[in-house]
């Protein structure tokens, strides 16, 4: 529920380029990249052309940036989540 960096007990020092999914978990769409300016900036300058196109409309960046506050400060959705996928995959093998 947290990233694939996460469950690898990994953090910004051993994983210092992060590329997020805004899509299903959050509700929203496109992604985006974290990282230090310097390789952000570099990023950037290569990948120009793809950079404005793809840009989110401002309600949704609010929709996505409210729904990231409220995982922050929620933490209890990730759980709930997680007990909802465990259902589902427990029911799904008693079908096979």
């Amino acid at each position: 529920g947290r990233g694939s960096v996460a469950a690898a007990g990994l953090g910004v020092k051993q994983v210092p380029l992060l590329m997020l999914t805004l899509g299903k978990a959050l509700g929203s769409y496109g992604a985006a990249v974290c990282g230090p300016a310097e390789v952000i900036d570099a990023l950037a300058e290569s990948a120009r052309p793809y950079l404005y196109t793809t840009a989110l409309p401002p309600a949704v960046a609010a929709a996505t940036r409210a729904n990231l506050r409220a995982l922050q400060s929620e933490p209890w959705r990730r759980f709930h989540l997680a007990g909802l996928i465990a259902r589902f995959a427990r029911g799904a093998r008693r079908l096979r």
